[in-house]
């Protein structure tokens, strides 16, 4: 009897003991998938992030989506400023060739073109080269639009460029619709808080129930203090940071050129995702407020080659002007006003190629090109200029106003 009382009073404790291990099991197990699935999620997004603000190239034009994501926002952005224009503007004559421009006359090379009001059309490669300047320039727009979170809606734009890949089936970013749909980035906060919307940009047709259940793993392992998961926060916001630090960057350098409003190119190469030899950029012209506008083009930077060129490209660059990785720029070409010189031409203008700015050796030579250039670019005393070149040159009433239109003094802006 006593043995039976035992056998009925141990039971439910058993039971019970059955009970917490499983719970405990389950439990454990299920933490330990939430771990894994944080950790993984975690190195994911830190890892994608990374990606952004590698070394190399701004955007990953060898992508062909990425290409067509580009041109797509370009070409839509021209259409807005081209409604009014006629079709076919380069073949309409209604643009014409610039008389101001002083770099890339090469034989092979298109001129840059001027359309009216304001518009100055510079020709692009149809190659990688001319995706990068069009995504030099999508970058720079990106950096100065006015969202309210314009900072962290750039770089959303920016990652999305950068990080896509082929098997991103997404379709092509929109001017608006890029920095709202990757607007979930956040420039502040836990990895917690964005990682289910970062997922979103590279798999946006992940299960709703995944994600909640992604997000609630992320909160345990910060709550925890998971070192792997806390790791992978600490990259993913030093390089949102970093790239935070980019954007800036490009935004105060857009204080220094000219406004971009998008790329011309024909319907059936864009519709492709390809540029044709006929695109252009659609820039403003910065010379057109200009009576006798001074112009020097000069080319940036230590370097004039890709990341990517190959070291035959490095060594022909380097040798046109070795000064240049000292220096930081070099001179391409200049013109300047000067009637008086006797080598003007019959403008009344200097012009300089970039065989002359390969000619500059030393600091001191280029200072001497940049005060001639500011000496003339100022023409405080075209008129008394203008009455000396009359007097050498014996002119009557009817030549000396006849230069003068040609001078354009004392009809127009200045």
């Amino acid at each position: 009897m006593g043995r039976i009382e035992l056998a009925n009073y141990s039971t439910p404790s058993s039971k019970t003991t059955i009970i917490i291990l499983t719970s405990a099991t389950t439990a454990y197990a299920t933490w330990r998938v939430l771990q894994w699935r944080a950790r993984l999620r975690a190195k994911a997004a830190a890892d994608k992030i990374e990606k952004v603000v590698r070394a190399g190239p701004m955007v990953n034009c060898s992508d062909d989506k990425v290409r067509m994501q580009i041109l797509t926002v370009a070409v839509k952005r021209s259409a807005k400023w081209m409604q009014f224009q006629p079709p076919n503007i380069t073949e309409s004559g209604l643009a014409t060739p610039s008389q101001s421009q002083v770099g890339g006359l090469g034989l092979d090379k298109r001129p840059m073109l001027t359309l009216k009001p304001d518009y100055a059309l510079k020709p692009i490669h149809d190659d990688h080269r001319g995706f990068r300047e069009i995504a030099f320039y999508e970058a720079l727009k990106l950096a100065t639009n006015s969202h309210p979170n314009s900072t962290a809606a750039a770089a959303t734009a920016l990652a999305a460029m950068r990080i896509r890949d082929s098997s991103d089936d997404s379709g092509p970013m929109s001017d608006q619709s890029d920095t709202d749909s990757l607007s979930s980035f956040e420039s502040r906060g836990s990895l917690a808080e964005s990682v289910s919307k970062i997922k979103a940009c590279g798999s946006a047709n992940a299960a709703l129930a995944m994600d909640h259940c992604d997000t609630l793993a992320m909160w345990l392992a910060v709550f925890v203090r998971d070192a792997i998961v806390e790791q992978s926060e600490f990259t993913f916001l030093s390089s949102w940071r970093q790239l935070g630090e980019e954007i800036e960057m490009l935004r105060r350098l857009s204080a220094f050129t000219t406004s971009y409003y998008g790329v011309l190119c024909p319907p059936e190469y864009a519709a492709v995702g390809n540029i044709s030899r006929d695109s252009y950029l659609l820039l403003s012209d910065a010379t057109r407020k200009f009576r006798q506008p001074c112009v020097m083009d000069i080319k940036m930077g230590t370097k004039t080659f890709e990341p990517d060129a190959t070291l035959a490209k490095r060594e022909r660059e380097l040798a046109k002007y070795p000064p240049q990785v000292s220096l930081g720029f070099r001179i391409v070409g200049l013109r300047v006003f000067d009637p008086s010189h006797p080598e003007c031409d019959g403008l009344g203008f200097r012009t300089f190629d970039k065989f002359f700015g390969r000619s500059l050796k030393n600091l001191s030579d280029v200072r001497d090109v940049l005060e001639l250039f500011f000496k003339h670019a100022e023409v405080p005393d075209a008129e008394k200029r203008l009455g000396e070149e009359a007097k050498r040159k014996n002119m009557n009433q009817f030549d000396l106003h006849e230069l003068k239109k040609k001078w354009k003094i004392g009809n127009s802006e200045s």
